[in-house]
């Protein structure tokens, strides 16, 4: 909801900016749309200050409760006498973590890319009709837009965006395909040891007495 706020002012900036420049590459208002949007950053900033540790714990606790959930559904799709309760309520519980990781996720890569919108305008600007302040302004709007990463982020490691959608995705499925080959591995050494078990228990050694027939005194004879 906070992301959706700030969406929207970042949108309203970007619409009265390109309505405010003419068919000709003109634009009188470079410094006021400049600091208008500067406004709205520091006010990002600050909230992103108190968001950024709930969304980097959010981000982790959703990544491993969807990874150990998927594991775990597909281990007791192997057990005949699971309940259906017990499947569905897992189901349950492993979408709703889903929601949560989509839902951070989308609305930080929106207002990430809110925030940067107004740089494809700017760049239509014409700026030989520019004084030399002006052209200052903009050289200062167009750095600020193109050199921070203008968003929500996890507790200042990274800013949520679309890359941070691949990210994530790419790290959860490294580890979901390592947790499945290691219960494969497991099993494996499992079945392993019990077939060895089986056989050793299963060896019979009978000699014959015309071979070998020990006499009382310890005396081997042929």
């Amino acid at each position: 909801m906070i992301a959706s706020f700030f969406v929207v002012d970042f949108m309203h900036i970007n619409h009265d900016l390109k309505h405010n420049i003419s068919s000709n590459g003109n634009c009188s208002k470079i410094e006021w749309f400049r600091t208008s949007h500067n406004t709205l950053c520091i006010l990002l900033e600050v909230a992103d200050n108190v968001m950024s540790p709930f969304i980097l714990v959010s981000l982790i606790c959703a990544v491993f409760q969807i990874l150990l959930g998927i594991f775990v559904l597909v281990d007791i799709s192997q057990i005949t006498n699971a309940t259906i309760i017990f499947f569905f309520s897992l189901l349950f519980w492993c979408l709703q973590y889903l929601f949560q990781l989509c839902l951070i996720l989308f609305a930080g890569a929106v207002l990430h890319d809110a925030a940067h919108s107004p740089a494809i305008n700017l760049h239509q600007i014409d700026q030989t009709s520019l004084s030399i302040t002006e052209t200052l302004q903009l050289q200062t709007f167009l750095n600020a837009l193109s050199c921070n990463n203008i968003g929500f982020t996890a507790w200042k490691m990274f800013t949520v965006n679309y890359g941070a959608i691949v990210t994530l995705f790419g790290l959860y499925l490294t580890y979901q395909i390592l947790v499945f080959q290691l219960k494969l591995d497991l099993n494996l050494d499992a079945k392993i040891d019990e077939r060895i078990d089986c056989n050793c228990s299963s060896v019979d050694i009978d000699i014959p007495k015309s071979i070998l027939n020990i006499s009382i005194h310890g005396h081997i004879e042929l």
